[in-house]
């Protein structure tokens, strides 16, 4: 009795397991699938998706190519609609920059609202030569809570 009831006991846990890790990986699938703006510069958000709305604090995750960075980081801006700015951080990069390829970075905000509902949270490639040519933004539309 007792060895059958491990028997099912262990099916459970393992027809649990292959459950769970399907559905892990059709979440990925559909994440994967969605458009998301400023994907032609390589930009991927881990937790910030459209029609989301943030709070603060919050700390922004997500990866973009290291061409981007100076030094491990580059400057992100957070404003409301009417383009006034709520707060200015640094994206830090959590692994190696050095490199053409996506580099995962996480980006800590502290703001107010100022009572606006909505804004853009614009990251900006860090240019330390203050050439025109080598600016580049990509500005992304968030909502607040």
């Amino acid at each position: 009795m007792k060895k059958l009831l491990l028997v099912i006991l262990l099916l459970g846990l393992l027809i649990g397991a292959f459950y769970y890790s399907n559905n892990k990986a059709q979440e990925q699938e559909e994440l994967d699938k969605i458009d998301f703006p400023g994907t032609e510069e390589g930009l991927k958000f881990y937790n910030l998706f459209p029609g989301m709305a943030i709070s603060s604090p919050i700390t922004i995750i997500g990866e973009i190519p290291g061409t981007w960075y100076f030094e491990g980081s580059f400057p992100a801006t957070l404003t409301n609609e009417a383009g006034d700015i709520l707060t200015i951080s640094v994206a830090q990069a959590q692994n190696d920059w050095m490199t053409e390829k996506p580099v995962i970075f996480a980006l800590p905000m502290h703001f107010d609202t100022l009572g606006a509902t909505s804004g853009y949270l614009i990251l900006k490639k860090d240019n330390p030569s203050g050439l025109e040519g080598y600016d580049q933004s990509i500005s992304w539309p968030v909502n607040f809570k």
